[in-house]
């Protein structure tokens, strides 16, 4: 009986033994669990259903805004921004930077975001001539400007240039959008409700009921008519409504005059692709 207590322990023996002594030390705090080779957690692949769409980054961008808390102002700036690193417009670097900065963009780094999220496609027939004064054939930035004409979103300005380092006006930004996707017919609101106390032409100044422009902010805004109208925008970096503003004298003045900064040219971008304009 003696000789079996005392006899030389097995290797399996010793292998239980330990897994015993370890699991109570574990239990009792004496050793961390992570420094454990044993319990780092296998490599798993997960079970994909047929046809599974992939995770967009407006996925993402809805998600965070919708279910994340204090999704409002300060953090619907921060989704905007990482949608557009997300989707290949800008690094990380460039987001903190744009972030604090949040400057002007231009009309014609605004055209490049268009034609980059439209796949950089290659410019064909081009002209030995050049339609712009500030934009030679020779110019790197030529085939893009060539590119916006051909698709019909912008012809450069009245005096014959096309500005491309000209601020963008938020106006610019949205018909941009607009006509890249086609200038699809949308329906309009009623132009006079009975529940508003002021006619369209106080309430929106500079804003011609059914221009172009009024069926660009309808499309890019909202989905849907009606009850079934759906805001499809984050905050108000993208002004639909409440578009005048008073000064200190009590009257109207026009805001579709604005500066388009990276933050609105970027919600524009975000929303445009929402409405399959990419």
């Amino acid at each position: 009986m003696l000789r079996q207590l005392f006899a030389r322990p097995t290797k399996r023996a010793i292998q239980a033994g330990g897994t015993v002594l370890l699991a109570g030390a574990m239990v009792c705090g004496s050793v961390p669990a992570y420094s454990l080779g044993v319990l780092k957690p296998r490599q798993v692949t997960p079970i994909v259903q047929p046809n599974e769409p992939a995770v967009t980054c407006n996925d993402r961008a809805i998600y965070e805004y919708k279910y994340l808390p204090n999704a409002y102002v300060t953090y619907s700036r921060k989704i905007i921004y990482d949608w557009a690193e997300c989707i290949g417009l800008i690094s990380e670097y460039q987001k903190y930077q744009l972030i604090e900065e949040n400057t002007v963009i231009s009309r014609g780094q605004f055209v490049e975001y268009l034609y980059r999220l439209s796949g950089s496609p290659e410019v064909k027939n081009l002209p030995a001539q050049s339609p712009y004064g500030d934009i030679k054939t020779d110019d790197p930035r030529f085939p893009v400007v060539m590119w916006a004409r051909q698709r019909g979103i912008t012809w450069g300005w009245s005096d014959g240039n096309f500005h491309y380092d000209a601020p963008a006006n938020e106006t610019t930004t949205v018909i941009m959008a607009y006509r890249l996707a086609g200038s699809p017919a949308v329906k309009l609101p009623d132009m006079n409700p009975p529940n508003e106390e002021e006619p369209w032409t106080k309430r929106n100044p500079n804003l011609p009921y059914g221009s172009e422009l009024h069926r660009a902010y309808v499309w890019l805004k909202y989905t849907g008519a009606g009850s079934d109208k759906k805001y499809t925008g984050f905050h108000e970096s993208v002004r639909y409504h409440d578009v005048a503003s008073m000064d200190s004298e009590g009257r109207r003045v026009s805001q579709w005059t604005f500066q388009a900064t990276y933050e609105q040219a970027f919600e524009v971008l975000r929303m445009a692709d929402t409405r399959g304009a990419f």
